[in-house]
């Protein structure tokens, strides 16, 4: 058998380097939505998929108790996902991958939790998903419950608002994405209107006032210390949904981006602060929503304790 000679070593990796510099562009994969993953696969997915993309899920467990959601995998996959949510691109350099880099995406997170699952997220690591600023980055929050009042009802003849709804998006899904060579969205520009500077600063300096100790979101600073951006980010969409990517923002459509963004900054501050709270008071609170909806229910204003023992929540029966 013949030896290689160190020369022709030499030249078999520079004609190999030649070859890979060569390589035929990816095929962008159509996968609009990624759901179990890990940091590596999401940058992967973001990198040489669609650009615009979505990690969600219907069964949040998937994601919270995902790859990237382990002990060791937590705090770079949550701190990727806070860089996607910036829009700032990722360019990692690992000598044992190929370079993944993320720029010009468009990156959304829509995930459903039982409130279950959401307890052991918060307290997961120590609180390391708050800490990090993860959950401020996004728009939370806990319908009441409907469970015992969904009676049957017959299904209605037409939707005529739902239809106009999905005509006005499939009307904006038809306009092009204008991408560059590589790929990359060359995103609209979107001003405002100097009214709806004007409104956004007065909202901006109420929630900056309300930081303070003793103000009215104090306790979830995290949060509210975003919700101005969060209210420019809501107007964007509203304008887009009812105008189009182009033009500027005016002040009814900021004023109603404000509205939503103050009733999810108060959301936010429900769930956060009753997650503080003591299971007792919670029980306690508990007890008195069912006491109140017991009496409107039987038009009393009394009750008797034995009817508790009876009728409330199989926990308070015995207690």
């Amino acid at each position: 058998m013949s030896e290689i000679t160190l020369s022709t070593l030499d030249m078999l990796k520079q004609e190999l380097q030649e070859h890979d510099k060569n390589r035929p562009p990816l095929v962008k994969a159509p996968e609009l939505f990624c759901e179990e993953t890990s940091k590596g696969g999401l940058a992967d997915f973001v990198a040489y998929g669609h650009p615009s993309i979505m990690l969600k899920s219907d069964e949040g467990s998937l994601v919270v108790g995902s790859h990237g959601m382990g002990d060791k995998e937590m705090m770079g996959f949550l701190g990727l996902i806070n860089r996607f949510w910036d829009g700032r691109p990722y360019d990692p350099h690992f000598k044992t991958a190929n370079p993944t880099l993320c720029d010009g995406y468009r990156f959304s997170v829509n995930l459903m939790i039982q409130g279950v699952i959401w307890d052991q997220w918060q307290v997961k690591q120590d609180g390391l998903t708050r800490g990090m600023g993860t959950f401020s980055r996004y728009l939370i929050s806990k319908p009441v419950s409907t469970m015992g009042t969904r009676e049957y009802q017959e299904p209605p003849i037409g939707t005529p608002k739902i239809q106009a709804f999905y005509d006005q998006i499939t009307s904006i899904m038809d306009i092009s994405l204008s991408l560059d060579a590589d790929g990359r969205i060359e995103a609209y520009t979107l001003n405002l209107s100097i009214e709806a500077k004007n409104t956004w600063e007065e909202f901006f300096n109420v929630i900056e006032n309300n930081l303070k100790i003793g103000g009215d979101f104090s306790e979830v600073k995290d949060v509210a210390s975003k919700m101005a951006e969060q209210a420019a980010r809501i107007a964007g969409v509203l304008h887009v949904f009812g105008k189009g990517p182009t033009g500027s923002i005016d002040e009814n459509t900021m004023k109603n981006a404000i509205a939503l963004a103050a009733w999810y900054l108060h959301e936010a501050r429900r769930i956060f602060i009753a997650s503080t709270v003591p299971s007792e008071l919670k029980d306690a609170a508990n007890l008195f929503d069912w006491i109140k909806g017991y009496c409107l229910e039987n038009n009393t204003d009394q009750l008797l304790i034995s009817e508790i023992l009876k009728f409330a929540q199989p926990k308070f029966r015995n207690q």
